[in-house]
Parts: structure tokens; sequence; C-alpha cells
């Protein structure tokens, strides 16, 4: 099962977006959706969610995308059996519902907390791309895994570039992490 993934150019140095790995989860006639798997919001799971603390889950809290920053999404390895999680490749899962967040807090497998999302209206995203600003690409489900777990946040959008055959160099303009 392959997933899309799609990353800023150095056309969006300067932007909220630089340096943007998305993982994108809906593209259709009428938008497009993605969630920012690449950017730390500095604070962990236990400062964001006190009832965290007491579980000891100190990992980092990702910022998804700029729309709806309240709202947040998990991603995760192993379902829970709940009935509002979404399947996205043979070792992730997807949910934004509390009841999940809850198991996982209480669990002991590795989650990934993301606020907000990225989103796009009817062709905006075409559009972009067409004019240079994102990559589009597809990786396979050991790739993301690969990419997401075991690859520190700062890299990561250097090594979805290498995993979609390029190199930040060769996109032009300002490339510098």
């Amino acid at each position: 099962m392959s997933l899309s993934l799609l990353l800023a150019t150095p056309q969006l140095t300067g932007s909220f977006f630089e340096h943007a790995a998305l993982l994108m989860l809906e593209q259709e006639q009428s938008g497009a959706l993605g969630l920012m798997f690449s950017r730390s919001v500095g604070r962990t799971i236990a400062d964001i969610l006190p009832q965290a603390a007491a579980h000891h889950r100190a990992e980092e809290v990702y910022l998804g995308g700029p729309v709806e920053t309240s709202g947040g999404w998990c991603l995760y390895r192993t379902p829970t059996n709940q009935p509002n999680e979404l399947q996205l490749g043979e070792h992730l899962w997807l949910s934004r519902d509390s009841a999940v967040l809850e198991l996982l807090l209480h669990g002991d497998q590795p989650f990934k907390l993301l606020l907000g999302y990225a989103g796009w209206g009817a062709a905006q995203l075409e559009h972009e791309v067409q004019v240079g600003s994102w990559l589009w690409g597809e990786v396979s489900g050991e790739q993301f895994d690969t990419l997401l777990w075991h690859t520190p946040t700062p890299q990561r959008w250097h090594k979805a570039l290498q995993l979609l055959g390029t190199e930040a160099g060769q996109l032009g303009g300002s490339a510098k992490a």
C-alpha cells in the first residue's frame, strides 16, 4: 500500500510551509487535506494533556497544519479497535477520536499527536503543484514507517525528498535547512 507525500519546495522558503513534509489524506475535486509531520510544536504530549504526565507520555507534539490547531490527530501502528479509526497502511492508523487518544495515552504503543491540518480548496493544490510550490510523490508503507518513526524531526523533509528521488539542491531556490 503506497502513501502520498506532499513536500514543500524552496519556493515556499519563508512561508508557514517552509521545509514541510505532509502525509496526504484526501485529494478530491472539492479540495485536499494533509497532515504535516515535519514540525514539532516544541512541547510534549504531557505539556499539552495533563493526564498524559501520569502515564509518562513525553513524545513531541507536531503541528499538523494551520487549520483547526485546537484539534488533534493521532497516527499510530496498531489498531485500537475503536469505531473511529482509519487504516492508512499496513502498520499505520489514524484517528481524531478522543476515546482512541485515551487508549493510546494509557497504552504502551508509540503514537504521534498532530495539532491541526493543512487544507486546500478546489483546484488550489493542483495549481500550487503546477507552479512548483510543492513536490508530490508516493512512498511505500515501510518507507513512511521509517520516515515517521525512525527519522529525527529536523531531518524528515530532507529524507522525504530522498525517498522521492531528489535532493534539496536539485529543486532550485534556497533549500537550506
